[in-house]
């Protein structure tokens, strides 16, 4: 796993935690909800830096398909 940002590691904490506790990984709105982000897209957008840190992977057509590696 690459170096992360410090927001990067909150996402990535939040994710393990939530799935933690729910069995299944968080939606964007959900992630949004939590950061108090305006909109999914900026959800979507760190999730991306997360894969390309190789932090996550996503499952391809598969509702909420993420990986936390």
């Amino acid at each position: 796993m690459h170096k992360l940002t410090d927001t990067q590691k909150a996402l990535l904490d939040f994710l393990k935690s939530y799935a933690r506790e729910n069995r299944m990984p968080p939606t964007r709105m959900e992630i949004c909800k939590h950061f108090g982000w305006a909109s999914p897209h900026a959800a979507q957008t760190m999730l991306k830096r997360l894969e390309t840190a190789k932090a996550i992977r996503f499952i391809p057509k598969v509702s909420r398909g993420l990986v936390i590696l």
